[in-house]
């Protein structure tokens, strides 16, 4: 039998020895396991996914598994809640036997009997220790990380909107916004693209990164635009719609209900904040329910109270700017792209404010409980 035969049965022996996978929910009776051949699958909730985990801690597109000669790597694919190994907030890593990974609440083990060789050179590990940034639904975690006053962090929302890349995004988004604004019926598209965005601030600030996140990918209409649009409606009626039929009574019957009015609208000014930061990691709008949502509140009620009046004073600035703006200056064109970038801008440092609150007080929050062993 020719040498090189041998070789090649050798080896495809071993490869059938080659045990690699992934244990979904382990040692409990929901236990499932997938099985790990060579290429790449994607883990998510959404059913595009090579492999569904339908949990709602869990995102659309969670994080991407690559098997080949080298090993397993495990890649996260800018989930909210986070992708863990071994307790610590990893971005890009290879998997080890044995190894303990937690998407959101859902947690699988890898397991693997194949020989274990030193990483290459070539690939640096860039996965981030906990020490270095700070989970987002794993508050257990918080204890390895130093930490971070929330009112002394305040100050540098300000400055995040320029720290890294931040003005290459807000002027190629504000370049970007002008010309779909300038087009009919993109109505959904602009708003929905900027509430994702808005999203992706709160939660890369919440894992405790530093500089402004890349614009979202414009891969797929649902869960890109229109899921982040409806998103978005559910919150404008969860904290105003109140108001609004308070208004709508008023005029249909012409009652004095002003003070109703005002208080449902101040109600609803308070806790919008509050929703937009339970859809950040929710990821759904059955987080919307204003009974917890008010018990969290009342948990840090100062904090909250200086966050929401400083993301609601963001707003109340672009308001005044925008017609002190178009009044300044004359230029054509020139006042929109100005108002634009001070919007992008606004948007910025008011979703910065709001992760860092998340940050600074996720273990108050007692949103995301660790799982029992």
């Amino acid at each position: 039998m020719d040498p090189e035969d041998i070789k090649a049965a050798t080896e495809a022996a071993k490869e059938t020895l080659i045990m690699r996978r992934l244990v979904v929910n382990p040692d409990t009776p929901d236990e499932w396991a997938i099985k790990l051949q060579p290429g790449s699958i994607t883990l998510g909730r959404g059913t595009e996914n090579d492999f569904p985990i339908e949990h709602s801690s869990v995102s659309s597109s969670h994080c991407r598994i690559t098997t080949s000669d080298s090993g397993v790597w495990l890649k996260d694919l800018g989930s909210t809640a986070g992708t863990y190994a071994d307790g610590e907030l990893a971005e890009d890593l290879k998997l080890k036997p044995g190894q303990l990974i937690r998407l959101g609440e859902v947690s699988l083990r890898f397991e693997s009997n194949a020989p274990q060789a030193a990483p290459p050179r070539a690939r640096p590990m860039t996965g981030v220790s906990a020490t270095q940034r700070r989970p987002i639904a794993l508050p257990q975690s918080r204890a390895n990380a130093a930490p971070v006053g929330f009112f002394a962090s305040m100050p540098s929302a300000l400055v995040y909107p320029f720290q890294g890349s931040g003005v290459i995004l807000l002027v190629a988004g504000t370049a970007f916004f002008f010309v779909l604004g300038r087009l009919p019926l993109l109505g959904v598209i602009i708003t929905g693209y900027l509430f994702s965005y808005a999203k992706s601030i709160i939660a890369s600030t919440a894992e405790g990164r530093r500089e402004l996140p890349d614009w979202p990918d414009f891969s797929d209409w649902k869960d890109d635009i229109l899921v982040p649009y409806l998103h978005m409606i559910a919150l404008v009626l969860f904290a105003f719609g109140p108001s609004l039929l308070i208004a709508a009574w008023q005029s249909w019957h012409g009652e004095n209900l002003r003070v109703a009015f005002f208080c449902a609208l101040a109600f609803g000014l308070l806790l919008a904040p509050m929703g937009m930061l339970a859809l950040t990691m929710f990821d759904s709008v059955l987080a919307l329910n204003p009974i917890p949502l008010i018990m969290t509140a009342a948990r840090i009620p100062f904090q909250y109270l200086v966050a929401a009046l400083a993301f609601e004073a963001g707003l109340l600035l672009y308001w005044f700017a925008e017609t002190a703006i178009d009044k300044a200056i004359t230029v054509p064109i020139l006042p929109e792209l100005v108002s634009s970038f001070l919007y992008l801008y606004l948007l910025a440092v008011g979703m910065r404010i709001l992760g860092l609150l998340y940050l600074n007080y996720s273990d108050r929050f007692g949103w995301f409980r660790p799982a029992r062993a």
